[in-house]
């Protein structure tokens, strides 16, 4: 298709001079770019939430961080899901891998990617935020930064990279997030089945999995904050450590007792485990009573199961209807006697014989050999 005149060939110039050779390092770049987008609405969102909750709260704070990160989940997802799949998500990468949907030689790209575009994200959503942040909780000019002055009054303002929850155990929370992973990739894993009779299309993708995500922070996110993402949850603590806070306040939280422990373990183990539970129990629970219709061969009769074969070789038509009497064509003009091909005579008491284009083995042969 020719080019409109007074149009800039930009893109078309992108895709033959600056087009990467290696597939690998493609796929990394869409996951940094996806993951990137991911934590930058994350850190937006959480920043919003803590302005709003500054004081009393109100409900509507509280349905901001999960609009947010799933608004978020949806242009990530429409922005890099034609180059990488858009997993940004180190569980979803494992879980498809362990699924046999994704070569294991791809992971160490994809959550290299995913856990770069994390930190680079949340820095990124930080530098926006962060004098807004520093009017409202610093009114009064300091000597202090607004990490020094979060870690003495405990304003909180860490969990804006990622949650902290105090009197939960990291048992618990690990628990939460084993479940809740667990139900997500079997979602996946069902979305992308192919032969699933109940498969949808993939420009529905991008909004179906948001809202399943945001099913579980509407329902379960007291637990464990609804992590699900090993890259949201470690890139931004990260992120935070590097800012000024200490690992104390980023990396622990405090149980009922009051121990410390270390919370960053529930964003990894919890969503990583869950999801390779959720890739085998669909793999062995519920995908083969989905696909049972199409790989059973025994719920066929063999009559069936014949005609099947004969007709995928001669979509045309039924192979009964040709075994052993050529059907003639309806005619469309005087040439050959009124018919189109030479199944038919061409002249009064000649007959020719039918033509077998499709090799050995067509049912015509019987008819070759059929003596009259």
């Amino acid at each position: 298709m020719e080019r409109p005149a007074g149009v800039t060939p930009l893109i078309q110039i992108g895709k033959r001079r600056a087009r990467i050779g290696i597939p690998y390092v493609r796929e990394a770049i869409g996951e940094f770019y996806g993951t990137l987008i991911l934590c930058f609405m994350c850190v937006g969102a959480s920043a919003q939430f803590h302005v709003k909750n500054h004081g009393e709260g109100s409900w509507e704070s509280q349905i901001v961080p999960v609009f947010g990160i799933i608004l978020g989940i949806m242009i990530a997802t429409v922005t890099t899901g034609g180059l990488s799949g858009a997993h940004i998500n180190p569980a979803v990468t494992i879980s498809l891998a362990v699924a046999g949907e994704l070569s294991w030689l791809s992971v160490p790209g994809y959550v290299i990617g995913q856990l770069l575009g994390s930190i680079v994200g949340a820095l990124l959503g930080w530098s926006l935020v962060h004098p807004y942040l520093h009017s409202v909780f610093m009114p009064l000019v300091t000597n202090q930064t607004i990490m020094e002055v979060d870690m003495e009054q405990g304003l909180g303002l860490a969990g804006i990279f990622s949650p902290l929850r105090s009197g939960i155990t990291v048992g618990n929370g690990i628990a939460t997030e084993l479940v809740l992973t667990c139900f997500l990739i079997t979602a996946v894993c069902a979305a992308i089945d192919k032969q699933s009779a109940f498969m949808p299309p993939k420009y529905l993708l991008s909004i179906m999995f948001p809202l399943v995500i945001a099913g579980f922070a509407f329902s379960h996110d007291v637990p464990s904050g609804t992590l699900l993402n090993p890259a949201r949850d470690l890139g931004p603590r990260i992120a935070a450590w590097m800012l000024g806070w200490d690992a104390k306040h980023v990396f622990k939280s405090l149980d009922w007792d009051g121990n410390e422990q270390h919370w960053w373990m529930v964003g990894i183990f919890g969503p990583i485990l869950g999801g390779v539970l959720g890739a085998f129990i669909y793999s062995f629970v519920i995908g083969p009573q989905v696909n049972l219709q199409h790989l059973d061969e025994t719920s066929e009769p063999k009559e069936d199961k014949k005609r099947t074969e004969v007709l995928a070789a001669k979509p045309e038509g039924d192979w009964r209807s040709t075994v052993f009497v050529p059907k003639p064509q309806q005619a469309i003009g005087p040439q050959n006697g009124g018919y189109q091909n030479n199944n038919v005579p061409n002249a009064p008491g000649i007959y020719q014989q039918p033509q077998q284009p499709y090799g050995n083995g067509y049912p015509n042969q019987a008819y070759n050999s059929k003596q009259f």
